[in-house]
């Protein structure tokens, strides 16, 4: 399976993601999709599984810690990213919706940097595709399209390290 990840700035038509950004607010929201190797239960596990979380969450070169996971609408989700350089981001937030197998929807209360008090949603849908899984990420709206774009390269470097655990590569 080749990893393919398609970037667009505009509302996807599928009906599995009705809750994409209508034209006012779609230069301002993050729609990636990427095709992983695995089912859709254990993609949706390295996404709600503290242990996995922490070996992939967080773009290539950080390290994630203080993993926050209550699995259940209405727990708390959250974490803390160390870039290379020292820097820490830290997220927090609300698990808003949440399907086994099928659909994470996580809200961020924007505490930290760079949100600086700006909450997103983050919705993460899972479908299954051939012997692996299509992953669709729509996360935001942000306050610009460089909020945007700075988000774009974040979670596409943070997919390539979930990529590579779905492969069994270890970091």
């Amino acid at each position: 399976m080749h990893n393919t990840e398609k970037i667009t700035g505009r509302p996807s038509t599928s009906a599995d993601n009705a809750r994409v950004p209508n034209a006012a607010t779609a230069e301002r929201t993050v729609i990636l999709e990427r095709l992983l190797a695995g089912s859709p239960g254990q993609v949706f596990n390295a996404w709600t599984d503290p242990e996995q979380l922490v070996r992939w969450f967080g773009p290539e070169g950080f390290v994630t810690s203080d993993v926050i996971a209550e699995m259940h609408v209405g727990g708390r989700w959250g974490n803390t990213m160390t870039s290379p350089e020292g820097k820490r981001y830290v997220s927090s937030g609300e698990i808003r919706e949440l399907i086994p197998s099928v659909r994470l929807v996580v809200f961020d209360e924007g505490k930290g940097e760079p949100m600086l008090g700006h909450s997103t949603t983050i919705t993460v849908t899972l479908e299954a595709s051939g012997s692996g899984t299509t992953m669709t990420l729509v996360h935001g709206v942000f306050k610009s399209v460089e909020m945007r774009d700075e988000c774009v390269r974040g979670w596409s470097s943070t997919f390539n390290r979930l990529e590579r655990l779905m492969r069994g590569m270890v970091e």
